[in-house]
């Protein structure tokens, strides 16, 4: 399985994104339902936040959709790792 990362520079983010990105970012700990991921890529996605959609879409297993988001929004793919598994 491949996994992309994504890195791009921060810029300034409003308040409920950053909560949300917290809140995935626990989730992403503890392996939570990919739709509830979906569900965080699509708020991303409806308020530009689209480097953080790709990470959400990722980790949904919605690899075809995150390499497209990456393509039409210029988000950059800066590595990729192997699961182990």
């Amino acid at each position: 399985m491949v996994v992309v990362v994504v890195v791009v520079m921060p810029r300034r983010v409003p308040l409920h994104a950053q909560v949300l990105q917290h809140i995935a970012d626990d989730l992403g700990a503890s392996g939570a339902d990919p739709a509830l991921y979906s569900r965080c890529a699509e708020f991303f996605i409806q308020h530009g936040h689209f480097d953080k959609a790709v990470k959400m879409l990722i980790a949904a297993s919605q690899y075809t959709r995150a390499l497209e988001m990456c393509v039409e929004h210029d988000v950059a793919i800066t590595e990729v790792r192997r699961r182990a598994g």
